[in-house]
């Protein structure tokens, strides 16, 4: 039960949402507020919209977002890139498996 006694299907009803868990792992885990660069394509929906979204709940975690948009070939090219982010590389790319292609 969470500590305002709302669980489950009734959380919806609360009108702020709670991110008090996501401010533990910053002192647990020892993240200082470095920039976080996140890599989203602009040219693929689905992707973009998974991109956008778990970009805003990091953020509303309390972690400095850097979001990156650019086109799904250029995604893929920087996503090969092992580098640290100041030197082009990246921290976070969001992904999903669509079933129906296969």
């Amino acid at each position: 039960m969470s500590p305002r006694g709302l669980i489950g299907r009734n959380a919806w009803r609360e009108r702020r949402p709670r991110f008090h868990a996501g401010a533990d792992f910053r002192t647990r885990d020892g993240y200082n507020g470095e920039r976080i660069v996140v890599i989203a394509p602009t040219d693929l929906p689905g992707m973009r919209s998974l991109s956008l979204v778990g970009s805003d709940q990091l953020r509303r975690a309390g972690v400095n977002i850097d979001l990156q948009e650019m086109d799904f070939g250029s995604v893929i090219r920087r996503r090969n890139n092992q580098s640290p982010p100041d030197k082009g590389g990246w921290n976070v790319f969001f992904t999903f498996i669509d079933r129906s292609i296969s």
